[in-house]
């Protein structure tokens, strides 16, 4: 979802003889409503809490906190550090070919777009284990308590204009749907047929009536314009349809897990998650390439977007991304898989566990510098702030868990 709507929301526009960008949103007003249905990193989070709950009960002692977490953090940040590396040196080349590096420019900017929201899963998968343990002794209680402590800030931010308190919801608003995925996993998020329903009907009526009534605007995404936004903090908005979704797929997952049951079924979602943040990190690379070829072959120039013509043209632009992307991953997708050395009798210490929350805030905040000035911003062209605070973070993190990538292809297995 989230690669089909950037897709779709990437519309090509030639302004004063050149290849530009807009988003779709800016043209095309009903998109606004699209985005209830791509806004879907609520359900990333959700699933993110339970799947990475369900690795940590299941290591039963087999391994330290700390090689836990290095582990679960290098299958994120390998993927993208060959992003970070690669378009880097290609942005670099670029800029010494090109007289007109406006391009470069606007395709740097996109390139980064996803490092949004992997820097906050970043920071939200190391709080697992503690999660864990606060739902087995409270349950509910704990997703409840930090989505409630996000509406709070809302108000205060939204209503009673209090500086700076609604920027609390980035850690509010993901840590408590993902703490909700890891009480879904820890089965005290009940799943008889009322509680999805009332979690569907009941959030999905919330974010209309407060949409409808209140301060905030339709888009789920950024909205153009607007001082009220739903994802940037987070809103009381977004908590609703985070709810909604959450009813929605508690009602599907026992359709899903017979479906899952067909070996081949299985097989294709384990093959197509063995890639998966390869898949999500250069999606929005191929669609560059998509543009330039557009570009190349006059197409841009034919069809403004939004029109019928436009239209017309959707589903060739979705398989040339397409086959782009699929291009990519077969370069790119092994390093995802690449095995970890762990260090063994490595002990989590103070000492230890403050040199990994050090880690992680300096790879979150390379990534965020890295994902709001693009990755050509800095000296000569090179983001050198964000390279320097994701490789320190990464150094680190390496050291004090004793967890790192190893050269060798892995290769994706079928669990039993």
């Amino acid at each position: 979802m989230v690669v089909v709507g950037h897709w779709l929301a990437f519309a090509l526009v030639e302004q004063d003889g050149a290849l530009t960008g807009r988003h779709l949103q800016q043209v095309w007003p009903p998109g606004d409503y699209l985005t209830w249905v791509f806004q879907v990193m609520p359900v990333f989070f959700l699933v993110g809490g339970y799947g990475n709950a369900a690795s940590w009960t299941r290591r039963r002692g087999a391994t330290t906190t700390l090689s836990w977490v290095g582990t679960r953090l290098w299958r994120l940040l390998v993927p993208a550090a060959v992003l970070l590396v690669a378009v880097t040196a290609a942005v670099t080349v670029l800029r010494l070919v090109l007289a007109d590096t406006d391009l470069v420019d606007l395709a740097v900017t996109q390139v980064g777009i996803p490092l949004w929201f992997l820097a906050v899963y970043v920071a939200v998968v190391p709080m697992t284990p503690a999660l864990v343990a606060a739902v087995d002794r409270r349950g509910l209680h704990v997703p409840v308590a930090l989505l409630g402590a996000a509406l709070v800030a809302d108000v205060l931010f939204v209503h009673l204009g209090v500086p700076l308190v609604g920027y609390l919801n980035y850690l509010f608003f993901w840590v408590g749907v993902y703490a909700l995925g890891v009480t879904w996993r820890r089965g005290a998020l009940s799943r008889r047929p009322p509680v999805p329903a009332l979690l569907a009907g009941g959030g999905l009526l919330a974010a209309v009536l407060l949409v409808w009534w209140g301060p905030y605007p339709v888009s789920m995404l950024a909205a153009q314009g607007e001082v009220v936004q739903n994802n940037g903090p987070p809103s009381a908005a977004l908590v609703s349809l985070a709810l909604a979704q959450t009813g929605v797929v508690l009602a599907l997952q026992p359709s899903v897990e017979r479906w899952c049951e067909r070996r081949r079924v299985w097989a294709a979602v384990v093959r197509v998650n063995s890639v998966a943040m390869t898949m999500y990190l250069w999606h929005m690379v191929a669609a560059l390439g998509a543009a330039m070829l557009f570009w190349a072959l006059g197409l841009v120039q034919r069809a403004e977007p939004a029109t019928p013509q436009w239209w017309m043209w959707r589903p060739v632009w979705y398989l040339t991304c397409l086959a782009l992307l699929l291009a990519l991953i077969a370069v790119f997708g092994r390093f995802e898989q690449l095995p970890v050395a762990v260090e063994p009798g490595r002990t989590t210490t103070p000492a230890r566990t403050a040199g990994v929350v050090l880690g992680v805030l300096l790879i979150c905040a390379g990534m965020v510098q890295l994902a709001i000035n693009g990755l050509g911003a800095g000296p000569a062209g090179l983001p050198v702030l964000g390279l320097l605070g994701f490789g320190a973070g990464a150094a680190l993190l390496a050291t004090t868990t004793g967890v790192r990538p190893t050269p060798g292809r892995g290769r994706a297995s079928l669990p039993r």
